[in-house]
């Protein structure tokens, strides 16, 4: 937006040809980019380095190539994909983030999103001995129904809640703390007995509350849920990048990028597996926090001053190195997998070239994969061997390693994404030709990719 320049600062080496010949300065004159140019960094990996090192302790930083030609999102209306379709766009199933619309999260005018309530955390986290298993219980679950019991006696709060769990629930039904109870939990059909209900939410106490979750909500009863309503509108762009700051720092972790694979068929297979999630369970969750690929051409990260966490073999491989080092130390990265970014010449990501510059500028074909494998052998032998392993001839991967980690939808790398996007499109194309009522089904059933 307009006001973007107090918030950005532009990197430039010094022996940067558009920085000497002039063409930066006449660009940026009269602009309110003009002094927001830092001069004489060499790198991008030192260029990180240095904001790592002098940003302010706790900042939530992002970085941006200046060659990123567009960022992608996974289309969520089906009539908008079938336009695109129509109207010959080759990627018709994602739309670009600068077209100026943003789609709803779930695709129906009547879901909302709301964060989960403290209590609500609390109860989830205490009434998650069941069955189920924690963090996978449905909203209208035992312990929402506990909840909705709290309610009716006015306990919307953990002081509330903890006032509460002081009384006295053993002995009979006269007993006046588990009559009121035992009245509540009758009224809203919930089975659990006063006495269980309050041994589970008195084991919880004083012990860390699960990640908080978004919690689909129909958009009537948002007021009336006080799940506390999530904010909405805004640039798109800006909306990912707070909820990215957020989510790093409910989830424990501290960097966070977008998918590294633009194939519009593996990011709306994804977005479809998030909707039919959040239907089914009533949480929505657009992230992963398994290890994959932190793609260096735009991504997130929180300064923490830790040398632990720069890295130090070199350009070429800067952002596997950056994924390992953040995994190695907090044993998570985020990754919004519904968001793509497209550089420009994408199809010279890593690679070198001759007339390419950045990473290839004064260097050469042989220099270049040296530093390569220079870069994998070191930081496996230093610390990531137990989070990677080189790739084998013939194995597909776009960074030279293999993650160590189940195969599932968002942890492949962009080599084999791009293969499970062209299988996708074969398997569309094929039904298409087809035309058959059955043909469809078939397509919308493997158009659904398994759970992130």
């Amino acid at each position: 937006g307009s006001e973007a320049h107090r918030r950005g600062l532009i990197f430039v080496s010094h022996e940067d040809k558009a920085f000497t010949s002039g063409l930066y300065a006449a660009a940026l004159k009269g602009t309110p980019w003009e002094r927001r140019v830092v001069q004489g960094v060499k790198g991008a990996h030192l260029q990180v380095r240095f904001i790592e090192e002098a940003a302010p302790h706790g900042t939530h930083l992002v970085v941006a190539d200046d060659n990123i030609a567009e960022i992608y999102v996974e289309c969520v209306s089906e009539a908008f994909i079938q336009q695109q379709k129509k109207e010959g766009i080759q990627d018709h199933m994602v739309r670009l983030m600068s077209a100026g619309f943003a789609e709803r999260p779930l695709g129906d005018a009547r879901l909302g999103l709301a964060e989960e309530s403290e209590v609500l955390r609390f109860l989830h986290a205490a009434m998650s001995s069941s069955k189920a298993g924690r963090g996978k219980l449905k909203l209208f679950d035992e312990a929402k129904l506990v909840k909705d019991a709290l309610s009716r006696l006015d306990i919307d709060s953990l002081p509330k809640l903890s006032k509460l769990l002081e009384g006295d629930f053993s002995g009979s039904r006269q007993n006046p703390d588990r009559a009121r109870l035992q009245e509540a939990l009758d009224a809203v059909g919930c089975k659990a007995t006063p006495y269980l209900v309050v041994k589970k939410l008195r084991a919880q106490v004083g012990l860390p509350l699960p990640p908080r979750k978004l919690l689909v909500v129909r958009r009537r009863c948002r007021q009336k849920s006080g799940l506390g309503a999530q904010a909405e509108g805004g640039p798109e762009l800006a909306a990912l990048i707070r909820r990215a700051g957020l989510e790093m720092e409910n989830q424990g972790a501290n960097i966070w990028a977008m998918c590294p694979s633009k194939n519009h068929y593996w990011l709306h297979g994804f977005g479809t597996a998030i909707r039919q999630r959040a239907r089914t369970t009533g949480i929505y969750k657009d992230h992963l926090e398994k290890l994959g690929l932190v793609f260096g051409a735009f991504f997130g990260f929180r300064v923490l001053h830790e040398q632990r966490r720069y890295t130090r073999y070199g350009q070429v491989k800067d952002d596997v190195e950056r994924t390992l080092r953040y995994w190695h130390c907090d044993g998570k990265v985020v990754r919004f997998n519904r968001y793509g970014v497209v550089k420009d010449r994408c199809h010279l990501v890593g690679k070198f070239h001759a007339k390419k510059g950045g990473i290839s500028a004064e260097s050469s074909a042989e220099l270049h994969k040296a530093e390569a494998t220079r870069a994998l052998t070191g930081m496996l032998e230093e610390f990531a061997s137990k989070h990677a392993r080189l790739a084998k001839p013939g194995e597909a991967s776009s960074c030279g390693l293999i993650w160590k980690v189940d195969k599932e939808v968002g942890n492949e790398t962009e080599a084999e994404a791009e293969a499970e996007g062209a299988s996708r499109k074969r398997k569309h194309d094929a039904a298409a030709e087809n035309g058959s009522e059955s043909s469809k089904q078939t397509l919308k059933k493997k158009h659904v990719v398994g759970g992130a």
